[in-house]
């Protein structure tokens, strides 16, 4: 190959090289899933290092990274991140009360509760989102998808396409609906239920569920916390009703009705009596005992046990003359 002609091809060489590299610059990747590569990863309201931390990530975690300024990529902000807006611009929900709606336009979501804190968002008149809480006067909210954090990109992985992220957001918010509804079922439980044995089985049931089906998931801790308290308020509940029941429990008996004399007058008014023996103390609210004193008589009411008594106390509400 002549001279010329070598010239010529590297020539061209050259061009189609820097022709594709300032292509490869030019493009703009796709949004794609990135996975953290460590513990304790700061997330941080901007991209650098002078931007406040709003959270951390372990390794693992999935991210969804939309764009990328030096080092630093730009994700979808994580929905357990702290985001604030002020109470002036959000009015709870009249049929959720977890719930907010966005009362005005172009509304900052904020990394902290204050304008001194960095914008990661906004949201539009109108727009619903999930409360995590009330502080002073802002309230904490979880993500949005108008809402967006930085990250390092040494501590990010190219995991796959979006669809992965997506689909693991599905189950995330399987998840979270799971844990939404055990806790309506715990407010149940202890509101509206009418029934004098309170029962919490229904709702340790599921918080167990989800502890077990999704160990993994960030629900878990908190489904297996709130599992052991509701079984230690139910045990004591069952220990309390069965003492309640035991307190309150109706009996009937029938004897011979006697004054029980002033060593008895606090606990007692009257005594039931068969033959020579003290078969229950009585005492009454409503009635006149000593209308039946020396009758043989039948009784009903409330049994009152005593710790420091042999013989119970039945407080009468009802007494009839027996021939």
């Amino acid at each position: 190959m002549s001279s010329i002609m070598k010239g010529i091809f590297f020539a061209v060489f050259f061009i189609f090289v820097v022709y594709l590299n300032c292509f490869a610059i030019g493009v703009k990747r796709d949004v794609y899933t990135g996975v953290i590569t460590t513990d304790s990863v700061n997330v941080r309201s901007g991209p650098s290092l002078n931007f406040e931390i709003i959270m951390q990530m372990d390794k693992g975690s999935l991210v969804l990274v939309e764009d990328e300024s030096k080092h630093w990529y730009k994700i979808r902000i994580p929905r357990n991140c702290k985001a604030y807006v002020h109470k002036d611009f959000l009015e709870l929900d009249i049929n959720d009360g977890s719930y907010g709606i966005i009362s005005g336009d172009s509304v900052n979501v904020r990394a902290g509760k204050g304008l001194h804190f960095n914008i990661l968002g906004q949201l539009n008149n109108g727009s619903k989102v999930m409360l995590a809480a009330k502080e002073g006067d802002w309230y904490r909210i979880f993500s949005d998808d108008n809402c967006y954090a930085w990250v390092n990109r040494d501590f990010v992985k190219d995991y796959g396409n979006a669809d992965i992220y997506w689909e693991h957001e599905k189950s995330a918010k399987k998840i979270e609906n799971l844990f939404e509804s055990a806790i309506e079922t715990e407010r149940k439980a202890f509101v509206e239920n009418d029934e004098q044995v309170l029962d919490l089985n229904v709702p340790i049931h599921k918080y167990q569920s989800i502890a077990k089906k999704y160990p993994d998931s960030a629900y878990a801790k908190a489904a297996k916390h709130k599992a052991n308290s509701l079984k230690e308020i139910n045990v004591q509940g069952n220990v309390l009703d069965s003492i309640r029941r035991k307190l309150h429990q109706r009996v009937e008996a029938e004897g011979k009705l006697v004054d029980a004399g002033r060593l008895f007058s606090n606990k007692a008014t009257h005594k039931l009596i068969k033959g020579k023996k003290v078969i229950y103390y009585l005492k009454s609210n409503t009635l006149n005992l000593n209308d039946f004193i020396y009758y043989k008589v039948r009784v009903s009411g409330e049994l009152r046990e005593s710790a420091k008594s042999k013989v119970s106390a039945i407080i009468v509400d009802h007494i009839e003359k027996l021939n």
